[in-house]
């Protein structure tokens, strides 16, 4: 089962990069100027190296997701270090959701502190800050739950989030894209990404189980 924990996780980094370009060209690109494949492209290139280091960070967060529905479906004992990788991720995806929700808000209220040097330091000192206030949240509410109990609550909160921050982000963007400003849609976009990234996360457990079922169901008929 280690393998097909791998294997959705590896899946979900893909949507999430082959979902990233033609967001990023859709939601910041000029209404005057087409979207072609070369467009798409270029967002790649210009994305950089920071791309793959997102990539990895959300491969090794929806790995550690999994690690628990794995470690019982191979009837591994499950003792609180296995548990402290899953509330790192977990709280990981509850701040960027929080972060995403903030910089939508400040770009419709506050244009102003979206952007900057200094504004920029504030808002990775506060991620710092959330994350490890979740973390440490999330690992006391799992030791007074069982293992899988709680990742379904744990699923189904960031999935809540998500959709509770597309419904914000997405007519904010709308709106801020209205304005007569070179940078605008920026911080809405962030709130966009930030809640498709949370809610594909928090499908993980539930798409590695269906491979699972679809698995013994396979070994059954061929038996």
């Amino acid at each position: 089962m280690k393998l097909w924990g791998a294997v959705v996780a590896i899946l979900y980094v893909f949507i999430l990069l082959f979902l990233f370009a033609p967001l990023s060209a859709f939601l910041l690109s000029s209404s005057n100027s087409p979207i072609s494949a070369q467009t798409i492209l270029s967002v790649y290139n210009s994305a950089g190296v920071s791309l793959w280091y997102f990539a990895a960070v959300m491969l090794i967060a929806e790995s550690a997701l999994l690690s628990i529905p794995v470690s019982i479906n191979e009837n591994r004992p499950i003792n609180k270090r296995s548990i402290i990788p899953l509330a790192l991720a977990s709280s990981l995806m509850m701040t960027l959701l929080l972060t995403g929700m903030l910089l939508t808000l400040c770009e419709v209220f506050a244009p102003k502190l979206s952007g900057g040097t200094q504004n920029g330091r504030f808002f990775l000192i506060l991620c710092a800050v959330l994350w490890i206030f979740w973390s440490i949240i999330f690992f006391l509410w799992s030791k007074k739950n069982e293992p899988m109990p709680f990742i379904k609550t744990l699923c189904r909160l960031l999935y809540r989030g998500s959709i509770l921050e597309l419904l914000i982000a997405v007519p904010s963007h709308i709106y801020v894209r209205q304005r007569n400003e070179c940078c605008a849609g920026i911080g809405t976009f962030i709130g966009i990404a930030a809640g498709i990234s949370v809610m594909l996360f928090s499908f993980g457990p539930g798409v590695f189980f269906l491979f699972k079922e679809r698995l013994e169901h396979l070994t059954k008929k061929s038996k």
